[in-house]
């Protein structure tokens, strides 16, 4: 059974997942330079995840997805060359599987220590914040994650950068799930 930090970690984060958002997320490399723009449409089962490098203002790369039973959009070339292939689903989400967050389930929260720290505004909304510390290596790597009330995650430090938000929005309409063009 869990500790009650990592039980309340783990219930926003299976919670996100069936939340409706639009999610602007800026990440951040760990030398601290500026990295990919991503936009998350999310409304289950669909998941859309747009990338914007950095310098640029539009996404040049998109995938779009359901679930395992649906194809899987992926498209390039973007904004003005868009190409978009079918592809085979990446798995049960297209959240979890290529989503700007990392996602754990239950029996890797418990080779965690989790603890709740302080709470913070991000894309402006209140959000809970957790540490969690891998408690298998000496170095003791730490994730941080910051969930909105819905289980939206707004915030993630993890060892490879930090992925923040920065607009925040619960509205994902039919037309953000249209690939840009007709899939090959």
């Amino acid at each position: 059974m869990l500790e009650e930090a990592a039980a309340t970690f783990l219930d926003l984060l299976t919670e996100g997942l069936d939340s409706t958002y639009k999610v602007t997320y800026q990440t951040t490399t760990p030398a601290g330079d500026k990295g990919d723009t991503t936009i998350v449409f999310h409304r289950p089962p669909q998941t859309r995840i747009d990338t914007i490098p950095p310098e640029a203002s539009v996404a040049s790369s998109l995938i779009i997805g359901g679930n395992a039973d649906t194809l899987t959009v992926s498209c390039s070339g973007g904004p003005n060359q868009w190409e978009c292939i079918e592809i085979e689903p990446l798995g049960d989400s297209l959240l979890i599987a290529a989503g700007p967050f990392v996602f754990v389930d239950a029996t890797e929260v418990a080779s965690y220590a989790v603890s709740e720290t302080e709470s913070r505004t991000i894309a402006g909304q209140s959000a809970r914040c957790f540490r969690l510390i891998f408690q298998e290596t000496e170095a003791g790597e730490e994730i941080d994650y910051c969930f909105n009330d819905a289980g939206v995650p707004l915030y993630g430090a993890p060892l490879f950068g930090t992925v923040e938000a920065t607009e925040y929005s619960t509205d994902a309409s039919d037309e953000d799930f249209v690939s840009p063009v007709e899939p090959q």
